[in-house]
């Protein structure tokens, strides 16, 4: 996995962070709406609430939903454009390294063996970049605020 990273340019590296910021700006407000709905929740039991109360907490928790609706595109945008880069630089590297094959190499694999192979492997890098990393940064964020919560009792 190391030696697939060094494929990544400045500008892969700095999307990364970006994709990594909305992610957790998404996490963060996607573990705001049960507090949101806590909030509703006590206004509606309390005799006396005003429904404007009732409103402004209801607002803030749809406010929330669009923000980590918001963040998570964005940052999927980020993640889909560094996969699409890392593996048309992938497919490079593994273009130009078939070409350097000597006769006698090229006689060992057939031509559709290699192009299968090259294409699925690829595709699988891509795969997991645009979709397995995002997820687990998204997890561990998650994982990490519920841990703490149960640490200080919340």
């Amino acid at each position: 996995m190391l030696k697939i990273l060094k494929y990544m340019n400045k500008r892969d590296w700095s999307f990364a962070l970006c994709g990594f910021l909305f992610i957790i700006a998404g996490v963060w407000l996607d573990l705001r709406i049960p507090d949101q709905m806590r909030e509703i929740t006590m206004l509606v039991q309390t005799p006396g609430s005003e429904m404007g109360d009732i409103l402004t907490a209801g607002g803030m928790m749809l406010l929330c939903a669009f923000g980590s609706l918001a963040a998570t595109f964005t940052a999927g945008f980020f993640t889909s454009q560094i996969s699409a880069g890392l593996a048309k630089r992938l497919r490079e590297a593994v273009y130009c390294k078939t070409m350097d094959f000597s006769s006698e190499e090229m006689g060992r694999f057939s031509a559709a063996s290699l192009i299968t192979r090259t294409t699925n492997d690829v595709q699988q890098i891509q795969m997991f970049a645009a979709m397995g990393m995002p997820d687990q940064q998204h997890l561990k964020l998650r994982v990490r605020k519920q841990d703490f919560q149960k640490d200080i009792g919340v």
